[in-house]
């Protein structure tokens, strides 16, 4: 394919002090149609909107210095990557981007004519062309494809340096045209304000309103002008059920207590701003009356502490726990909320009693969570939260006077974030703060009374604890508070006046500004905390509060964007999410239980809203957006009907459902930051109120900090120690011609000055040229081909531009040489046979032996280390005979290793095949797999004992269970009986170990499989003891001659004859072909084009293998190998913490998916060097940080920061010497995991653009799954008609050859 590559007009430069990101930035002006006028003599030539130039410029200076810049290079012909050259491309950009208007004063000043544009007219006699031609005419209107275009081309285009790959700046620009679509196909803005202008009318309280035509909701006009009555009819019954019932209510004489229900957060503007709230919440205001504002406390939390139980009883609704806001005991000016689950509640009453009663003095709201039915007579059920606050009258004993003593956080702060059901629950609530002639007439100052209102108790000391009674519970009559002294009794007084309740003059009441004011600043503090990206929806619902408190104060369009905003792509995923989150909660409730018709209802619910969501076969979405459809229909795949279900439809509850729950919202979470980038530039004033709140709040801004380590031992030692200098980090193989790509960029400047053509014609010249170099006519030609050439014409046809701008933004990073001289520069061909009889060949200068396919295009400079390291896991003590049995090992590099370098950078893990020969008589096979199983042990014993190499753990099975090395010590009879088992059924059997590499940061994995051969005396025959892979012998590179050799007699083709002959190869290609297939069906794109290099290097077929490079150097390429990374860290984290015990408290853990078993633990020194995993942990926020600012992988903006973000929860630092380490707990396992997950997204929606991209192997990879699966049903038909006719055993000879029935693909993976 032609290159990519800007050449000859720009000059191409690396930024220096002027930083490019690859992306179109803002320009300064907006360019259009260009023209072309005649320079005076003294005035430089200028760009299409912009000024003129300087006089530097048309003296022939740079606007720039060379001193100050970075060198300029301009790519001449013999400088440029190929490209052929394509006139035809060049009128086509010149015709469709319209850039050069013809002008008659131009024609003697380039000596020739200029003629007419020819142009293509409609037949007038053609009416069925013309219809069809007005059709497309009017479609490109509507949709404003011509003009977006030309619009993004101008700003491109009048940049001053333009990058080199200018597609991701449009991908970012063009998604956020196609999340309009979804924003504004709907209402109206006229439709929205008038849903949002409900008329309403004052009640004869003056402050509580209703709405016009409805007699079931009532609160402030402000908030009732933005519901639907009729919508929130369906939570009347709610509200009834949820009622404190009146025998959970303590009660004591003297004492009175009434109950208010009222319905809070998003399901207030229920079918408004929400189509369906995500959380129903309800607020139960207990307003007791008594003469003893402490005791008031006691009866509250006896009461919540029954309602509680009442709930835990019912069968209505689903009970996870209480949330109890508590203090910080690192921070204590900072309260965080710890959730008390109902097995606390139950073994913990007493300290329960207290964290209630503690957070309601200090006016914290306790909170019920849960699963709410809302309707009886349906399955509707919703994720609810039940708040309780108290609100005290006290009433003296003397005068009779009474005075109000509020718990609440704010007073009335009920009436301003929700509405009530009842009348009277309104009206009660507000004649808690106001007396009843006050609330009648609002314009009449109150008259002087004794103060009635006590904002809160928070500054008052507790009370020393209480003695519990035999239910835990503390005695009703013991104090919770200190008694306040009479001056605090005045100060309370003072601050009731202050606040405007009494004594005040002029305005008051709930609308008055000293209610308001501290309501307000509350919503302000909470928006600058929360991240405006990741929290955007929480953003959102503030920021209606703080509008509807005062809506002159905001432009009239504030709640319109907002209601398009909620009604997003992103807004819907958000709400899936939180489905998640509810869903997560209920298998954690009933785990263990067999089966849950309730759970498996929502479990589908679920799946189908979100895979309906991601689907495109009604509503187009872009192609990031299908990869991120089929992964997770994978994974629901996974744990659907899998071994631990009840029924093939249903999801075990368990441990691993939970983590893929877990897993699929990390996923979705990287999704989500894309859609809210892409929706926020519709709701500018959302971000406006954003913006404001972190300038006046700063200080409430998230700034995640990495904590300081304690080294008390050291700071005598390191005391004067300086600070470390950060260290940049390399990674493998990389090619660093693309690393290069973000720093490149044309300056327009100096292509002008250098451009071969007239003055006149030279900034049209050189940015004709950049648009051509680029290919942007190509894209856009084949676009509107494909768009308006296929079957119909989409509603919304920006998904697929968004897809055509992304795969060119992938063919401009990858597609950089022409696909003969790749080939060439992969196949060095400096391979020589040695050994004809056994088609070994040696690359001279190494150690590597092997066939051909092993060696053609191995990378001699990496596989120096890939060698260094294998041979740290040689077996020296290795027997060479043992009783009558002769034995032989031959170690080989095999799988992916081999391709390590050139052809792909990264080394994901070593894979090494420990080939073992048993030569015996016939008939002892038995006792040569007791003699192997032996030296299995010993050697296992020798690798730890050696101090430097980790040993991991033991793969056992098809299953993978891990036995660790202390469970391999502590267990041996088991484990040499499991490896028995293993072997006899031929299933794989390997170690794996970390190896620090050579002067470098990492810990490199390697797995050594454990291959038993046993040859009897007299025959030629070999009994394996593993699942044969007729592929691997293509693929082995041995270390010495003689082991390759002795392998390749025992364990090449059956027939001792050329591996490279047709039924050999065949019989080996059918394997990797079943292995193609099977990664296709799991969407593992970069295994399929590993095994896919494979088969090219055994078939000598070329034509797909720039394909396979291309895969291997893109930016999934670097996700995969980040994620290994990530991986490999969680499995160090997993064995420090396994071996110090300090999970002990678990069975078992999940290290990504897969279920680890713990051991007990060793008192042993670690072989792992936390300095080195702390070096290995920053070098992979290092990497990860370049890779997500890179233009190419066109990840969120926002995706960095919350990836470093839970990074830096992990690791701390050390004060003295500035060193990072890497957290060795529970809590680091879960957090790498979810960075895993959201990355994964990336390299999901990478590979498949880049797939799409190669059409060579695309179409290899397409031939080889069918003819795969028409031979997997040929030879199903064979077994059926086999066991019908002569029996299992003659069916097992039909199998093609090859590809036998112990073959397990799943060992093979790379």
């Amino acid at each position: 394919m032609a290159s990519r590559r800007p050449t000859a007009a720009g000059n191409v430069s690396q930024a220096g002090s002027r930083r490019t990101d690859g992306s179109p930035q803002s320009p300064q002006s907006f360019g259009g149609r260009r023209s072309v006028t005649e320079p005076k003599a003294s005035q430089p030539p200028t760009r299409p909107g912009g000024a003129a130039r300087s006089n530097s410029v048309a003296t022939g200076r740079s606007r720039r210095t060379r001193k100050e810049s970075a060198v300029y290079r301009p790519l001449t012909s013999s400088q440029s990557r190929w490209r052929p050259t394509q006139p035809a491309a060049s009128r086509a950009t010149a015709r469709s981007m319209q850039t050069i208007t013809e002008r008659s004063d131009t024609d003697s000043m380039i000596g020739s004519p200029v003629a007419e544009r020819l142009r293509y007219v409609i037949p007038e006699d053609d009416p069925q062309l013309q219809r069809r031609m007005g059709i497309i005419q009017r479609y490109l209107h509507e949709k404003k494809l011509t003009a977006d275009m030309k619009e993004l081309c101008g700003m491109l285009l009048s940049m001053p340096d333009l990058p080199y790959n200018p597609y991701p700046g449009f991908v970012r620009r063009l998604r956020r045209n196609s999340e309009k679509f979804h924003m504004f196909r709907e209402d109206n803005d006229d439709k929205i304000t008038q849903l949002l202008e409900n008329p309403t009318y004052a009640t004869s309280l003056g402050y509580v309103s209703g709405v016009k035509g409805y007699n079931n909701v009532w609160g402030l006009s402000t908030i009732l002008r933005c519901v639907d009555p009729g919508a929130l009819r369906q939570y009347e019954w709610l509200l009834d059920d949820l009622t404190p019932k009146e025998s959970s209510i303590h009660k004591e004489e003297g004492y009175s207590c009434q109950v208010l229900m009222a319905l809070v957060g998003q399901s207030v503007f229920t079918s408004t701003f929400y189509p369906h709230p995500d959380i129903v919440a309800v607020r139960v205001s207990y307003v007791s009356v008594g003469p003893d504002a402490e005791q008031g406390i006691s009866m509250f939390v006896d009461s919540v502490a029954n309602d509680v139980n009442n709930m835990d009883n019912q069968n209505t609704h689903v009970y996870f726990g209480v949330s109890v806001p508590t203090k910080d005991e690192e921070f204590p000016g900072l309260w965080e909320n710890v959730f008390w689950d109902q097995e606390m509640v139950l073994n913990n009453q007493g300290d329960f009693w207290n964290a209630i009663s503690e957070a309601t003095v200090n006016n914290k709201m306790a909170t019920f969570e849960g699963v709410f039915r809302v309707d009886p007579f349906s399955d509707t059920f919703r994720r609810g939260q039940k708040q309780y606050e108290l609100h005290f009258i006290e009433v003296s004993e003397k005068d009779k006077t009474e005075r109000l003593v509020s718990f609440a956080e704010f007073p009335l702060g009920t009436l301003h974030e929700g509405v009530f059901l009842q009348k009277s629950h309104a009206e009660a609530y507000l004649n808690i703060f106001m007396p009843r002639h006050e609330v009648m007439d609002k314009d009449q100052p109150p008259p002087s009374m004794q103060p009635r209102y006590k904002s809160d108790l928070s500054k008052n000391d507790q009370a020393e604890d209480k003695d519990e009674s035999k239910g835990g519970k503390k005695k009703s009559k013991d104090k919770q508070v200190k008694k306040r002294t009479k001056e605090e009794e005045k100060r309370d007084g003072e601050k009731g006046e202050e606040e405007g309740f009494v004594g005040s003059s002029g305005k008051y009441g709930p609308d008055s500004w000293q209610v308001k004011s501290p309501i307000r600043e509350h919503i302000q503090r909470k928006i600058a905390s929360m991240h405006p990206e990741a929290e955007v929806f929480d953003v959102a619902y503030n920021a209606i509060l703080l509008i509807l408190m005062d809506r002159n104060a905001y432009q009239p369009t504030a709640l319109i964007q907002i209601y398009r905003l909620l009604r997003s792509t992103a807004a819907r995923l958000s709400s899936i999410m939180e489905h998640n989150n509810m869903l997560r909660s209920l298998v954690a409730k009933y785990e263990g239980v067999l089966q849950s018709h309730f759970v498996q209802g929502e479990f589908k619910k679920y799946k189908d809203a979100l895979l309906g969501l991601l689907d495109s076969s009604l509503l187009e979405r872009s192609s990031d957006m299908n990869s991120a459809h089929i992964d997770i229909q994978q994974r629901f795949t996974g744990v659907i009907g899998s071994d631990d279900a009840v029924d093939p439809h249903s999801i075990p509850l368990n441990k691993k459902t939970l983590s893929i729950l877990r897993s699929i919202n990390q996923y979705c979470s990287c999704i989500q930051l894309q859609l809210i980038e892409d929706c926020l530039i519709h709701a500018p004033i959302l971000d406006e109120i954003i913006q404001m709140m972190y300038l006046t709040f700063p200080e409430e801004m998230p700034r995640p900090q990495t904590r300081q380590m304690e080294r008390r031992q050291d700071k005598k030692k390191k005391k004067g120690a300086a600070p470390l200098v950060s260290e940049i980090f390399t990674h493998g193989a990389e090619d660093p011609d693309l690393l290069k790509h973000d720093k490149l960029a044309v300056d327009v400047e100096i292509g002008i000055e250098r451009a071969s053509v007239p003055k006149v014609i030279a900034v049209e010249a050189v940015l004709m040229q950049y648009m051509v170099d680029t290919k942007l006519d190509e894209t856009w030609h084949d676009f509107l081909v494909e768009l308006l050439c296929g079957a119909y014409l989409p509603p919304n046809p920006y998904p697929r531009f968004v897809t055509a701008m992304r795969q060119s933004a992938l063919k401009m990073e990858l597609w950089t040489e022409n696909p003969e001289r790749l080939v060439q520069k992969l196949v060095h061909r400096s391979e020589r046979m040695i050994d004809p009889d056994n088609y070994i060949y040696h690359i001279p200068g190494t150690e590597a032996y092997g066939h051909v396919s092993a060696l053609m295009i191995l990378d001699i400079g990496h596989f120096r280390l890939v060698s260094n390291l294998a041979d740290l896991l040689v077996n020296q003590e290795a027997p060479k005979r043992r009783g009558s049995f002769k034995i032989f090992q031959a170690l080989g590099i095999a799988g992916a290793s081999g391709l390590y370098g050139r052809m792909a950078p990264y080394l994901l893990k070593l894979e090494l095949h420990e080939h073992t020969y048993f030569k015996g008589p016939k008939g002892c096979s038995g006792e040569a797999l007791q003699s192997y199983l032996s030296i299995v042990y010993d050697h296992l014993i020798d690798l730890y004992r050696t101090g430097t190499i980790l040993v991991y753990g033991v793969f056992l099975g098809d299953s993978g269970e891990r036995w660790s090395i202390h469970a391999v010590i502590q267990r041996k009879n088991a484990f040499m009986a499991e490896l028995e088992r293993t072997l006899q059924c031929q299933e794989p059997a390997f170690v794996k170990v970390f190896v620090v590499q050579e002067k470098g940061w990492r810990y490199v994995p390697v797995e050594k499989h454990f291959l038993l051969h046993y040859v009897e005396d007299d025959e030629d025959q070999v009994q394996r003891y593993f699942p044969y892979n007729t592929a691997s012998l293509y693929q082995n590179i041995f270390l010495v001659r003689e082991k390759a050799r002795f392998h390749f007699v025992y364990g090449g083709p059956e027939d001792n004859q050329d591996p490279f002959t047709g039924p050999n190869l065949r019989a080996a290609c059918m394997h990797v072909d079943h292995l193609i297939k099977y990664y296709l069906e799991r969407n593992d794109l970069l295994s399929v084009y590993r095994w896919l290099t494979s088969r090219a290097l055994m078939h000598q077929h070329m034509s797909y293998l720039p394909d396979c490079w291309r895969m291997q150097h893109s930016p999934a390429a670097t996700v995969e190998y980040l994620n290994t990374l990530n991986m490999n860290m969680q499995e160090l984290v997993l064995y420090e913490l396994e071996r110090t015990g300090r999970m002990l408290g678990e069975h078992d853990v999940l290290v990504g998916n897969q279920l680890i078993k713990l051991t007990q633990p060793e008192e042993d020194e670690s072989p792992l060097n936390t300095i080195l995993l702390g070096k290995m942990a920053n070098a992979y926020r290092q990497k990860v940080n370049v890779l997500l600012k890179s233009a190419a992988a066109m990840a969120p903006r926002s995706l960095e920061e919350m990836v470093q973000s839970k990074l830096q929860i992990i690791t701390e630092r050390d004060p003295i010497t500035k060193e990072l380490f890497l957290l060795i707990d529970g809590e680091t396992l879960k957090r790498l995991q979810d960075v895993r997950d959201m990355m994964q997204h990336i390299q999901d929606s990478v590979v498949n653009d880049v797939h799409n991209c190669c059409r060579e192997a695309q179409q290899a990879i397409k031939v080889i799954a069918m003819e795969t699966q028409a031979r997997t049903s040929r030879q199903r038909v064979t077994l059926e008609s086999g066991r019908s006719t002569d029996g299992l055993s003659d069916s097992r000879l039909r199998i093609a050859p090859g590809w036998s029935e112990n073959d397990r693909v799943s060992d093979d993976r790379w």
